[in-house]
Parts: C-alpha cells; sequence; structure tokens
C-alpha cells in the first residue's frame, strides 16, 4: 500500500497505474476539501485563492464574465473594454459585458456627442448626423467634422440648393495682415464715411486709430479680405484688437464688424478719447488645389435647373438675375427675349442677337464682361486660370501655385517670403525653431527677417539670445535654449550674464564674492557667521524694550504713590462730611430750635459733599482701573446728598417732633460709612496689584541683565572664531564692518 498525498485535503485516493507510467506517481486524491483540486489537491479551483500557504481556498468574488482572479485573490480582467475593482463594468467606449469582454463602440468620434450606450451600443448623433454609427451627415449637410458641435454643415449653395458634398480640390489657407512693414492697405473712418488718420506702431507692429468723440471709428479692411469669400464658409475670423481708455466714458455702441448685408455685434466696448489697437488678422479660407492639408469644408452643389458653377453661384444660359443687386443670391429666372432670342446677359438679362453668344474661353483665359465674343487672358502665372466676380469684374486668379496666394497669386503664404511675380520664389523663413507656427505674421514676407522670435531668441533668424538671456538658440529643445540670466539689477553691472551664467557683480554686495569673475556664494563658514550675527541684532533689540520696560516701571510707581495720596485725601474729606452730618442728625431729635439750626447748616454740607465729590472725581482721573470704585463713591455721596434733601422736609414736623424719623438720621451714618470703607478698600486692592506688577518688572529686568552677559561671551566667542578663520573664508573684515 502507498499513502495518499493529498496535503491534507482529502482522506482517499485511488491508484492509476497509467499516471503513475507517465509520472512517476500513480495516487490521484478524490474528493478534495476545501475548494481545492489536482492530483493531491495541491491548487485551488477556478476564481478562488489561498490566503495561507496549505489553508483554505477562499473565493476571488470577481465577475466571472469580465474576469479570472490570480493567486493573490487580485481580479484580471480579461478583454479589452473591461474596468472596475470586480471587472463588472465596460470602460467608456465598450459596451455588452459577456465572458468574452465588452465589445468595441463603433461610433464615429466626429459624428456623435459621447460614447455608446454601455449596455445597448447605441450611439448618440450629433444634430445634423444620422446613421447607426453617426457617420453620414444628414440630407442638405456635408462635411462630418470631430470640430463641428453639429457635426455637419449645412449646405450653402447660395440659398439655391440643398444638395452638396465636400471638393476635394482645395486646401487650407489663410489671408493675413500682421503689419510687419506697412498698413498693408488697411484705412480708418469716420461713420460718416470721411477718412482718419491710421498710424501703424513699428514696436508693436500694429495699426491705430483713435475716437475723439463718443461715435464710432471703423478700420476699413482691403480687397483681400472681403468680397464673395464663399471658400471661407463656416470658418473663423480672427484678429487682435485693444483700445487704450484715458477716460472712463462707454461709447454708445460696441466694437462693430460690418459686411456688405450683415451686421455683427461683438462683446467688447471700446471708449472714446482713446485709441484703438489692431493686429494679427487672420482670416481662414482654401485655395484650388490639392496640399498636405485638405480643406473639406469647401463645398461643391449639385445645382437646379437654371444655375451653373460650383456653388450655384451663376445662372447657366438662357437664364438670368431675377434680382441683379443680389448678385449670386439673386434666384435664376429664364430670359425674356420675346423670342427673338434664346439667350441674354445673365447678370442684366439684356438680350443678345441672334448672331452673338458668349464664346468658351480655354484655361488661363477669361471671357469680356464687356464683349462676350471674346477673351482675355488671364493676369496670373503661367497656366493658372481666373474667374471674374459678377458684382465686381474683379479678376481672381483661381489656383495659385504652392506657396503662394493672393487675387493674383503675388504673395507667399505664411511661412515663406519673396516676390512671386517680380521673379523671387517663395522661400521657407529660417527662424530656427523659434516661432509659434499656429501664429501669424512670423516673418517678413519681403525679406524673410524673424519678427516673432520665442524662448529668448532674438536676430534676423532668432539666432541668438537676446539681451539678459543665456543659452544655444539653435537647440532643437525649446526647454534647453535661451534662459534668463536673473541678474538682480541692484547688484549687478549689467542684466547680462556671462556665458557660465554668473553676473556682473558690484563691489561688496552682501552674500557673495569675487565680483571680477561673478557673483558667487560664499563658504559655509560664512552663512554660520551671518546666523550669529543675526541673532545678536534679535537680542539687541530685545534688550532696546527692556531698558523701555524699566522706564515704564520707574513711572508706574510714581504714579501709585500719588494715587495713595489722592486715596487719603478722599478718605478724609468723605469722614468730615460723616461726622457733620451726624452732628446734625443729634440736634434735630433734641428740638426744634436744635432743628433750626440743622437747616441752617444744609448749605455747609452740600459744599462739604462737593468737595467730596470733587476729591474723588480727581483719584478717578489717576486711578485709570479704580474709576468704577471712584463712581460708586459717587454714587453713595449722591445717595448721601439725598438724605439731606430729606432732612429739608422735616420742616413740615416742627410742631409734631415724634414724626421726626431716628432710624433714618442712623441710616445716613451708616451709608456714609460704607462708602467711605468701600473707597478704602478699593484703593488699597489697586495698590497691591501695581506693586505687584512691579516687582514683575524687576524679575524681568534681572533676567535681562542675565542674557546680556551670555551675548557678550558669545561676541567674545566669536571674535575668537573670526580670528581662526582659515585663507578660504573671504571677506571676513568686509562682513563686520556691515
Amino acid at each position: 500500500h502507498t499513502a495518499c498525498k493529498c496535503n491534507r485535503k482529502a482522506s482517499q485516493c485511488e491508484w492509476d497505474p497509467i499516471l503513475f507510467r507517465n509520472t512517476g506517481s500513480g495516487t490521484r486524491c478524490l474528493n478534495c476539501a476545501d475548494n481545492t483540486e489536482g492530483l493531491h489537491c495541491e491548487k485551488c479551483i477556478a476564481d478562488h485563492y489561498r490566503q495561507t500557504p496549505g489553508g483554505r481556498c477562499l473565493a476571488c468574488g470577481c465577475d466571472r464574465m469580465g474576469s479570472s482572479c490570480d493567486d493573490q485573490g487580485r481580479c484580471r480582467c480579461k478583454a479589452e473594454g473591461v474596468i472596475g475593482d470586480k471587472c463588472d463594468r465596460c470602460q467608456p467606449g465598450f459596451y455588452a459585458l459577456s465572458s468574452s469582454g465588452c465589445k468595441r463602440c463603433m461610433c464615429d468620434m466626429a459624428g456623435s456627442r459621447d460614447m455608446c450606450h454601455s449596455k445597448t451600443g447605441k450611439c448618440n448623433c450629433k444634430y445634423n448626423v444620422e446613421g447607426t454609427n453617426c457617420n453620414y451627415c444628414k440630407p442638405g449637410h456635408f462635411n462630418l467634422d470631430v470640430e463641428n458641435p453639429m457635426g455637419c454643415s449645412a449646405c450653402f449653395c447660395y440659398g439655391h440648393s440643398s444638395v452638396c458634398k465636400a471638393d476635394s480640390g482645395y486646401s487650407k489657407d489663410c489671408i493675413t495682415s500682421a503689419f510687419g512693414s506697412d498698413t498693408e492697405g488697411w484705412k480708418a473712418q469716420h461713420r460718416n464715411g470721411h477718412d482718419l488718420a491710421l498710424m501703424r506702431s513699428s514696436s508693436s507692429q500694429d495699426i491705430i486709430i483713435e475716437a475723439k468723440d463718443q461715435y464710432p471709428v471703423y478700420f476699413i479692411a482691403p480687397a483681400k479680405f472681403t468680397g464673395h469669400q464663399v471658400l471661407s464658409y463656416g470658418q473663423n475670423l480672427s484678429f487682435t484688437f485693444y483700445v487704450e481708455r484715458n477716460e472712463p466714458y462707454p461709447s454708445v455702441e460696441d466694437l462693430i464688424l460690418e459686411g456688405e448685408t450683415q451686421t455683427l455685434n461683438a462683446p467688447i466696448t471700446a471708449f472714446h478719447h482713446c485709441r484703438g489697437h489692431l493686429d494679427d488678422v487672420v482670416l481662414y479660407t482654401a485655395r484650388p488645389g490639392v496640399g498636405q492639408r485638405p480643406a473639406e469644408w469647401v463645398e461643391r452643389c449639385t445645382c437646379p435647373t437654371g444655375y451653373e458653377g460650383r456653388f450655384c453661384e451663376q445662372c447657366a444660359t438662357g437664364y438670368t438675375r431675377h434680382q441683379p443687386e443680389l448678385g449670386p443670391y439673386s434666384e435664376c429666372a429664364p430670359c425674356n427675349c420675346n423670342g427673338h432670342s434664346n439667350d441674354c446677359d445673365p447678370e442684366t438679362g439684356s438680350c443678345y442677337p441672334s448672331d452673338v453668344a458668349p464664346v468658351t474661353c480655354p484655361d488661363g483665359y477669361y471671357t469680356d464682361p464687356d464683349n462676350l465674343s471674346s477673351c482675355v487672358k488671364c493676369p496670373c502665372p503661367s497656366r493658372v486660370g481666373c474667374t471674374v466676380s459678377p458684382a465686381t469684374r474683379d479678376v481672381v486668379c483661381m489656383g495659385c501655385p504652392p506657396k503662394t496666394m493672393g487675387s493674383r497669386c503675388e504673395m507667399c503664404e505664411e511661412g515663406y517670403f519673396g516676390k512671386p511675380l517680380a521673379g523671387r520664389p517663395c522661400q521657407p523663413c529660417m527662424c530656427n525653431g523659434n516661432t509659434d507656427p499656429n501664429s501669424v505674421g512670423n516673418c517678413d514676407q519681403d525679406t524673410g527677417e524673424c519678427l516673432k522670435c520665442l524662448y529668448g531668441t532674438t536676430g534676423p533668424h532668432c539666432e541668438r539670445c537676446k539681451e539678459g538671456f543665456l543659452g544655444n538658440a539653435l537647440n532643437p529643445q525649446p526647454s534647453e535654449k535661451c534662459k534668463l540670466c536673473r541678474c538682480d539689477p541692484r547688484g549687478s553691472w549689467s542684466s547680462q550674464c556671462r556665458s557660465d551664467g554668473t553676473c556682473d557683480c558690484k563691489p561688496g554686495v552682501f552674500g557673495y564674492y569675487n565680483s571680477t569673475t561673478g557673483c558667487q556664494e560664499c563658504p559655509s563658514c560664512y552663512q554660520a557667521v551671518l546666523n550669529k550675527v543675526i541673532i545678536m541684532l534679535i537680542l539687541l533689540i530685545i534688550l532696546h524694550n527692556c531698558l523701555w520696560d524699566t522706564a515704564v516701571h520707574n513711572w508706574l510707581l510714581h504714579f501709585a504713590h500719588k494715587i495713595y495720596s489722592q486715596k487719603d485725601q478722599a478718605c478724609s474729606n468723605s469722614l468730615c462730611g460723616c461726622i457733620a452730618v451726624a452732628d446734625f442728625n443729634g440736634r434735630v431729635l433734641n428740638n426744634q430750635t436744635a432743628a433750626e439750626d440743622a437747616l441752617s447748616k444744609i448749605p455747609e454740607i452740600s459744599r462739604t459733599i462737593d468737595q467730596a465729590n470733587s476729591k474723588t472725581k480727581q483719584a478717578e482721573d489717576n486711578l485709570g482701573n479704580a474709576v468704577n470704585t471712584a463712581n460708586e463713591a459717587k454714587k453713595k455721596a449722591r445717595k448721601a446728598d439725598g438724605i439731606a434733601d430729606d432732612v429739608l422736609k422735616v420742616q413740615s414736623h416742627f410742631y409734631n417732633p415724634v414724626a421726626i424719623n431716628s432710624s433714618r438720621l442712623i441710616l445716613v451714618e451708616q451709608t456714609l460709612q460704607g462708602a467711605k470703607n468701600q473707597l478704602n478698600n478699593g484703593l488699597k486692592v489697586k495698590l497691591r496689584e501695581l506693586e505687584q506688577a512691579a516687582a514683575s518688572q524687576k524679575d524681568t529686568i534681572a533676567a535681562f541683565d542675565r542674557d546680556i552677559e551670555d551675548i557678550r561671551g558669545d561676541i567674545k566667542n566669536l571674535e575668537e572664531i573670526r580670528d581662526a578663520f582659515p585663507d578660504g573664508c573671504f571677506n571676513a573684515a568686509a562682513i563686520e564692518k556691515q
């Protein structure tokens, strides 16, 4: 017999000869306990783990569809898209959790607002988008764009068609005015049409207009920004505008953008008696030709009968403008020639003679608007076609050569310079990567000089560090280019540092030495001395405060003695008043004559009480904190005065001696005696408090005297340290002088 080896998880096993031949061990455990399995009950069943070796296998608690657990009990999510501590939900962009994981959402990010529903996978399409996966524009829309919050743009087609698609024959471009060398054709006008002076700043490279009253003034854009900019449909016109305000009076109108048929009020307020600055004007547009950046916002319309052109902007043969003043927005109507001709001028409706018809011109030519039977060569570079604007009859080149733009292909694109029409082809501006590629006006389009260097660089090609910066302007990493020197102007001769980063320090700069080779921090021994000096300064300030406290202490002692003297005088006066009143009361009790004599004493009693009040007031002024006690004494005195008034009423009882109340007179005497005792006790308490404060001040002064002796000892030790300084500690003498 062979013993079962089941790791104490089973009591029975069986012999398997085949297993013995294959593994050398022929026993197989039966009925493994504690959630174990294996030939010897040596491992946990699925979704279980052990906390300790040989212990019971515990359930992991992981979601079985989305995860499995490891030997530590941690849930391991299965396929991609499953998240959660228990792997029980799909991550954003996935849905339908199952044993094989989650399915990836198939929503088109350009056409959907957010991720799909976590259970059904249904996509939430943008407003102008449809389809199961939000990947189709609704009818009447085109150009599915991830940056468009509506998803797709409505067909423009000058309002004549709602069927269009994106045209693949255009590239992204921009029309700019950076005012690097001149005003670039911009003008200034008052709102009544009168021209105004337009200024240009050579330092800030912008144009300036001044408003002298509350009425608006306008920057008038040149022709390259105006006209039918259909290639900019749905794109942005951006610019930088700010005002110099001299007076805080708002204008009656906001900053206004005006076109041929529309007015747009921008939420920017201008002010009169101010100067407005305009810079970095950019109109994003497209140009014919396939490039690296396709302009997918350009549409190609499917035109109805009577219209033709890429945007249905022209009337077809046999049709003319119903309202010529609306230009391409006008409806096209059949020519009305009374049967004499089938053709007419598409703009004016004038009928052509039967023997005259517009000619179709070859590439590089356009039909003469004044003679429809003749062709005129396009004023454009070779192999570049052109078109004529129906409203202005301006000729505009179509499909300029690469790196050129403009109505005559006369300008270089942003980031290039040259004169294409003068035989100077457009070349890249060489700014060594030190400009913002998303900015406009980075370089002069005529000379190629860089105008907006970044990263602390300067020069015609941003090839060197500017004043106050140090580094390598040609380093490809922006963080490793020119860095600010940070020379303190108070301690340096110049803001420019040396090639090693050191500054040219002035002599005697606190905390630094060696001004001939650049300010450097002193050795660590200097810092120890500096710390001690600071401690000494603090102790000297404390000593000064001690001397001041001594003077205050002497003044408090003098004040206390003065208060005590005033107290004695007040007590004496109060006692005199009490004795006089008691004597008077006794004589009233004897007889009517004594009462009349007492009445004659009333003025003397009043004067005595007034004197007591005066002395009490004087004591109150000197006591300060004893005010409440003095006020109480005054109250007692006023009460005594009231009792004296009661004595006056004795006159009505002259012929009735029995009516005189002897107990009332005794009360007067007791009240005055109480006022005297209270005043005397209160003043003694205040004097005792002042004497205790004086004793505390003496103890503090004694402690300060001991501190002064310690300071003197520290100073002596510092002098010994100074005398023992090695040669490496510099300028010790200079430090002491400071």
